[in-house]
């Protein structure tokens, strides 16, 4: 991370290629991004790529979709990846629903207390 090499990856890969939108980094294209740390000097060992494989694919694919694609949609390939955002993501119909329900008894409250301030009898 410290070295950016993702960043500087990116336009080494698509260098002599495009991709569509469909991407997605395969084996072989993190067999050429370990080649590529191999000729930056940069040291790397199999545990340490094995260890992390999916979150690596996963910057890769950012930087190179950002590159093709623009900064947004890099940056939603991160966020399709992960598995925070995605956890995030199931629970927005059920905040969206309790936001209702609060709203809506907010608005009862309000039309209470108006029926109160007006002397018109509050029915339940």
């Amino acid at each position: 991370m410290y070295k950016d090499v993702f960043f500087q990856f990116a336009p080494v890969y698509l260098a002599n290629r495009t991709v569509g939108e469909n991407f997605e980094v395969t084996d072989a294209v993190l067999g050429e991004f370990k080649q590529y740390l191999t000729s930056q000097n940069i040291p790397w060992t199999h545990a340490d790529v094995d260890g992390v494989k999916d979150w690596l694919k996963a910057r890769i694919k950012e930087n190179i979709v950002t590159i093709q694609f623009g900064e947004a949609r890099g940056l939603q390939s991160l966020a399709e990846w992960d598995p925070e955002i995605q956890k995030a993501l199931r629970f927005l119909p059920e905040a969206q629903a309790l936001e209702d329900h609060a709203h809506k008894v907010q608005m009862e409250k309000a039309d209470s207390r108006n029926a109160v301030n007006h002397g018109v009898p509050v029915h339940p």
